[in-house]
């Protein structure tokens, strides 16, 4: 439990230096440090004044891309025909979870990245965009 708080107040903290005002939707990713610390968090917090309709993670408005290390993108989503809306209220966040990073490990059944295969040596970018909204990247390198 008080690793999740660490880790939220690190993505808080995160948000409030990289973004300071310039956006009302912050997105953020991180990876929690759990039981399974291979679970990815994705936070959208809506700063304006107005209701935010998001998409469900992984959704055509809502991708996770992944850069391999030829620096060719792949972004994943599911179709908008399965996905409702959630209305994200002003001063408001929601959390999506990925536990062990499920689109890495070939279970892209619904997803568009179906060549994505993680096995080649180097560095992978991962990030996620709502609409024109980008979180901050991780790194995973593959030796």
């Amino acid at each position: 439990m008080i690793n999740k708080a660490i880790v939220f107040l690190f993505c808080v903290l995160f948000c409030s230096l990289a973004f300071s005002g310039e956006s009302e939707i912050v997105l953020d990713i991180g990876i929690e440090m759990d039981v399974q610390p291979t679970t990815l968090c994705f936070t959208l917090q809506n700063h304006s004044e107005s209701d935010f309709s998001a998409m469900p993670l992984g959704n055509a408005n809502s991708k996770i891309i992944i850069v391999d290390p030829d620096k060719i993108k792949y972004e994943l989503f599911v179709s908008e025909k399965i996905a409702k809306p959630i209305i994200i209220k002003p001063g408001e966040s929601k959390v999506w979870k990925l536990k062990n990073f499920e689109f890495l490990k070939g279970n892209l059944s619904i997803m568009n990245a179906k060549d994505l295969k993680m096995d080649k040596k180097g560095k992978y970018i991962i990030y996620w965009q709502v609409n024109e909204s980008k979180s901050n990247e991780i790194i995973m390198l593959k030796e």
